[in-house]
């Protein structure tokens, strides 16, 4: 059986175009930015969908790295090496700014 999805309109923060929720009788709820363009709507479907196909509404992965999973972006597996250790604020900015 294919599940349902139902797709919500609701005012958002801009910084929000959407989000999944999977019910408790198997269907989806989907909910979108009414403040978006349909454009934005699309692409926030097609994301959300991958959620779901990615299984990342069972996942215990954190939230940024879902996120970036679902926009397609390769993470590349942490290197083996110790840190570099920086003594002060002034000695990270030397190095950075």
């Amino acid at each position: 059986m294919t599940p349902e999805f139902f797709v919500y309109y609701l005012p958002l923060p801009a910084t929000v175009h959407g989000s999944v929720r999977l019910n408790d009788d198997g269907t989806y709820s989907v909910y979108l930015n009414s403040l978006d363009t349909a454009e934005e709507w699309r692409r926030t479907i097609e994301h959300e969908l991958r959620h779901i196909e990615a299984g990342h509404l069972y996942s215990d992965k954190p939230v940024w790295k879902l996120e970036l999973e679902a926009d397609g972006v390769e993470l590349p597996e942490p290197e083996a090496t110790a840190p570099k250790i920086y003594s002060s604020l002034e000695d990270l900015r030397e190095n950075f700014i």
